[in-house]
């Protein structure tokens, strides 16, 4: 958890080449981050811890190693998604009624 606190409260402070490192790992590797104008949300709480280690690894650079090889960082499998399946149900009047009042 030490990790997690550190990249919260040091992650806003990267230099632009550290940024644009640790963006692209994102981008490429974090699925579940959002992005806008202002740029990305990231919930630090729900990442694995992997990716948690990764970016310590990546703002911990030092200035010389920036021009750092991303291959290094091999993309994480992301775990399939089950799809549903439905049936098809077909309502009778008495349950077309109950649900027309909810």
């Amino acid at each position: 958890m030490e990790k997690r606190k550190y990249l919260y409260f040091h992650l806003r402070d990267v230099n632009l080449k550290k940024n644009n490192l640790i963006y692209n790992y994102i981008v490429e590797n974090i699925k579940d981050c959002t992005g806008n104008s202002n740029g990305l949300l990231l919930n630090l709480s729900s990442l694995d811890d992997i990716h948690i280690n990764n970016l310590y690894d990546l703002y911990n650079l030092k200035e010389k190693e920036i021009d750092y090889d991303i291959l290094k960082f091999e993309p994480i499998k992301q775990k399939k998604i089950e799809e549903k399946i439905y049936k098809q149900y077909q309502l009778n009047n008495l349950e077309k009624l109950i649900l027309s009042y909810s």
